[in-house]
Order: structure tokens, then C-alpha cells, then sequence
């Protein structure tokens, strides 16, 4: 295999890994982010609709009020089986695909000739077993618009695009 062969690899194995990382990470913040405003809302209904005179019945205060801490309850119950696993699985699979493109980078930089084949291989090998556990974390659509809109900006993915025209 040519040295221009394994960079072209490199670059795209490079970009794959790079956007899949953004995506896991970008769906794991706004899954987070979604938690907290489930979370903050019926909070801060609740404070208005109990500390603060309305012009709202009484009873209809109060029922809101009650239901809004419902709300809260089932979210703090639904944390450790929804936000805190699954999150945190997002976080440690996006952790595994910024090694390995880290790796990819770095060698991109320092091909040689003579392990090119079984290197590739073995970061393919990697990839696919990653794909696999990415099969039950999905990329969610804002998870792909942020990583799409942010990658550019947060990672330095010249080395990707430099041969490319």
C-alpha cells in the first residue's frame, strides 16, 4: 500500500471518527440539557403557583402545583435509569472514538510504509467494535446538527481536508 493510499485512509477513518465523537458527545449535552429544563420547569411552576397569588383559582393553583411536583418526582426517578446511565454510556463511547482518532491523527503524521496495512487494520478492527456499542446510542437530530455546526470550530481537522479538494 502506497503512503497516499494510507493517508487517504487515514483521512477518512480520521473523519469518521471525528464527527461520530462530536455527534455522541453533542447528543449526550442536549439529552442533559433537555433533563434539566424537564427538571427546572415544573420547579419553578411550582414556586410561582404556591408562593404567589394569581388570578387563578385557588384549586386550579393548586392542582397545577401538585402536578408539576408529580412531574418532578417521576423525572428524579427517571434520572438514574434514563440520564444518568445512558448519558454517561454517550460520554465514555465518544471518549473511545476521540482516542482512537487522536491515534489516527498522530500516525497520519508519521506514516510508515511497512506497518500501513496491519495499522489501518487494526484501528478498522477498533472502529467496528465501537460500531457496535454506537448501535444502542443513537445520534440524535440536534446531536448531529450541534456536531455538524461545532466540529470545525472545537477540533483542528485540517489534516483531514488538506489533500482534498
Amino acid at each position: 500500500m502506497s503512503n497516499q493510499t494510507c493517508k487517504i485512509k487515514l483521512q477518512k477513518l480520521g473523519e469518521d471518527t471525528a464527527y461520530t465523537f462530536k455527534g455522541l458527545y453533542k447528543t449526550a449535552d442536549s439529552l442533559d440539557f433537555l433533563y434539566n429544563i424537564l427538571l427546572t420547569i415544573p420547579i419553578i411552576l411550582s414556586i410561582l403557583y404556591l408562593g404567589f397569588e394569581a388570578n387563578l383559582p385557588y384549586w386550579i393553583m393548586k392542582i397545577v402545583s401538585c402536578l408539576s411536583l408529580i412531574a418532578v418526582f417521576i423525572l428524579l426517578f427517571k434520572k438514574n435509569d434514563f440520564s444518568g446511565s445512558k448519558i454517561e454510556k454517550y460520554r465514555k463511547v465518544a471518549n473511545e472514538y476521540k482516542e482512537i482518532y487522536d491515534e489516527i491523527e498522530c500516525y497520519y503524521h508519521d506514516c510508515d510504509e511497512k506497518e500501513d496495512i496491519e495499522k489501518i487494520n487494526s484501528i478498522m478492527s477498533r472502529v467496528s467494535g465501537l460500531r457496535q456499542k454506537t448501535v444502542e446510542l443513537p445520534i440524535n437530530f440536534l446531536g448531529r446538527f450541534l456536531s455538524k455546526r461545532k466540529i470545525n470550530v472545537e477540533m483542528d481537522l485540517g489534516w483531514i481536508y488538506s489533500g482534498k479538494k
